[in-house]
């Protein structure tokens, strides 16, 4: 059974990106104690030369307990310096 949340990392995946973690909560990048904001600094750090995303699943059994997400990244193609 896959679920919104496979659905949407599959098509980012196509697109060349590559799953980081899974988190779940509130879908807020602005409050720096949250479980995205730390799981998408983590990734920041892992892969400082990588545009990072997240993708936001549906809501979880309860309202309160937020979102099932996702953080995904691009590693950058590396260029050569020959002249």
């Amino acid at each position: 059974m896959t679920t919104m949340l496979d659905r949407e990392i599959e098509k980012k995946e196509e697109e060349g990106y590559k799953l980081y973690v899974r988190v779940n909560g509130q879908n807020s990048t602005r409050n720096k104690r949250s479980n995205l904001s730390r799981a998408m600094q983590s990734a920041k750090n892992d892969y400082p030369r990588s545009d990072v995303i997240h993708v936001v699943g549906a809501k979880r059994m309860r309202a309160s307990e937020g979102f099932k997400m996702a953080v995904l990244y691009k590693p950058k193609k590396k260029t050569s310096k020959r002249g």
